[in-house]
């Protein structure tokens, strides 16, 4: 990480503020970072898209079956790199990496905002902030690609506070290497590309000679995004068929429609809102309301102030406008530059009300305590409604609103005791599609090759047809209804699974 001292002037209490080198400081906040989430990880495999991550690296899957957009080849290399060197189960390995890389993040928060002013105390409130936001820590928590983002466009928003600050070209460079890596990371990335092109135009006159600076600049996006921009130009060789590839480069099989589209309903930004509103209920969103107001009195240059106004509004149009169930994850790059901006808004107010500090840092060490109890109230309210999905062995309440994952075994349950009443030959249909991940990863480890795996909507029409001598196992789609009637015989319950009965 950059070594980012101010270099403009500073009183004397800036400089007794700030002693501290920024790259031990910023190793010590990675480490207490680190010790959040570590051991609040998931330990086993998990429902959804975190065990379709974790089985595409035992299984060197890729690519994956969603297309190019959501292969995530940056992710993927760095899971199998924690499975090769960590001795626990490949779900856990998957799951330090997020931890990891979501200790990165809050370290370069910390690490921009002392950049930015030139103090400690306002950079470790925002650190520490974004560390117990909710989303942030769930995600940080579970196998997932959005902590490895953060990490990466901090990063890169903390490489142009540098290049604002200092006039340095090879801070621009090096934003662009980050926003490469981003890219080899999720196609997010691409949102702030303009931002970076902007500041290269605005800033020319630190980037001399500006070609050169320009293709530097070019080279070290292409270095970085490397592991994306291969694989996607070895699959057009092979294929042939350039247009295909783009498309699925782009959006993923079948995607285009939610990443260029609007949303269908409102749902799904009520409960983005919501999960904002759980993530920071402390100071730090009017902080950083205060922040976007109070820049320039503590020396925020406008091109740093653009960059981050941009990119802060960027990301946050596409999150309101991406028409899928789960877009309140999209909003963690938001998060991510509010957090940047509650920093500078906690310094300027710090300087004038000293004591403010103590409340800021009583809110945020309460703010896990309001996630402990929160299941509970929003239980007794219904809060969830007819959002409730009742998968097998699921307390959605504790799912949703716990965000650390170590308890989180549901899907480890229903996994295992699926594969043992299927046995070593039989038949699990699925009925929640998201759960034949965590099924598919359970037979891999347990070395199972001899048993079907399909979508229970398929029963009955599948070809040739399934034995009827083999033990038939359903995950059920919802554990408070009924299952639909088998195409012959019944189902027997078996906890909150099924076990066909072909005489009944």
């Amino acid at each position: 990480m950059p070594n980012a001292e101010p270099t403009r002037p500073a009183d004397e209490s800036r400089k007794r503020n700030n002693t501290t080198p920024t790259a031990k400081a910023w190793f010590v906040v990675f480490c207490l970072a680190a010790l959040l989430y570590l051991p609040t990880c998931a330990r086993v495999i998990q429902w959804q898209d975190p065990g379709h991550f974790v089985l595409r690296v035992v299984s060197d899957d890729l690519r994956g079956e969603l297309g190019l957009a959501l292969s995530h080849p940056l992710h993927h290399w760095l899971g199998k790199a924690a499975v090769w060197a960590l001795p626990v189960e490949p779900a856990w390995a998957v799951a330090w990496v997020s931890a990891l890389c979501g200790a990165v993040g809050v370290a370069n928060v910390f690490g921009g905002v002392r950049a930015i002013t030139g103090r400690t105390a306002g950079a470790a409130l925002a650190a520490a902030s974004l560390a117990v936001a909710h989303t942030y820590w769930r995600m940080a928590a579970i196998p997932e690609v959005y902590t490895l983002t953060v990490a990466l466009l901090s990063a890169e928003l903390w490489c142009l506070a540098l290049f604002w600050q200092r006039r340095k070209a090879r801070w621009l460079v090096a934003a662009c290497l980050f926003n490469g890596l981003g890219l080899a990371n999720h196609n997010l990335a691409l949102l702030t590309a303009p931002v970076l092109l902007a500041c290269g135009v605005l800033g020319w006159r630190c980037c001399r000679p500006v070609v050169g600076v320009f293709v530097l600049g070019c080279v070290a996006w292409a270095v970085g995004s490397l592991p994306y921009t291969a694989l996607v130009g070895y699959d057009m060789v092979q294929s042939g068929a350039y247009g295909p590839t783009f498309h699925s480069a782009l959006f993923g099989n079948g995607y285009a429609d939610e990443v260029i589209g609007v949303p269908s309903d409102l749902q799904p930004l009520i409960t983005s809102a919501a999960f904002t509103l759980l993530s920071f209920p402390n100071l730090t969103l009017v902080m950083a309301v205060v922040g976007l107001f109070a820049a320039k009195k503590v020396g925020v240059s406008k091109g740093l102030y653009r960059a981050l106004v941009a990119a802060g509004a960027i990301h946050l149009l596409f999150a309101i406008r991406y028409d899928v169930v789960d877009v309140h994850t999209f909003f963690l790059p938001t998060y991510l530059v509010a957090a940047l901006l509650a920093g500078v808004g906690f310094d300027h107010a710090l300087q004038r009300r000293p004591r403010l500090a103590v409340w800021a840092v009583a809110l945020i060490v309460l703010t896990p305590v309001l996630y402990a109890v929160t299941p509970t109230l929003a239980k007794r309210s219904n809060a969830l409604g007819s959002l409730e999905r009742y998968r097998p062995y699921r307390d959605d309440y504790v799912y949703l609103f716990w965000p650390w994952a170590v308890t989180e075994r549901s899907a480890d349950v229903m996994s295992r005791k699926a594969v043992e009443l299927a046995g070593p030959e039989g038949v699990i249909m699925i009925g929640p599609s998201m759960a034949r991940f965590a099924v598919k990863y359970r037979l891999h480890e347990e070395g199972i090759d001899g048993v079907g795996v399909y979508r229970a909507d398929d029963f009955g029409e599948l070809t040739p047809p399934i034995d009827r001598t083999k033990p038939i196992v359903l995950v059920p789609q919802h554990t408070h209804k009924p299952p639909p009637a088998p195409p012959f015989g019944v189902w027997r319950a078996k906890g909150d699974l099924y076990v066909l009965d072909p005489g009944g």
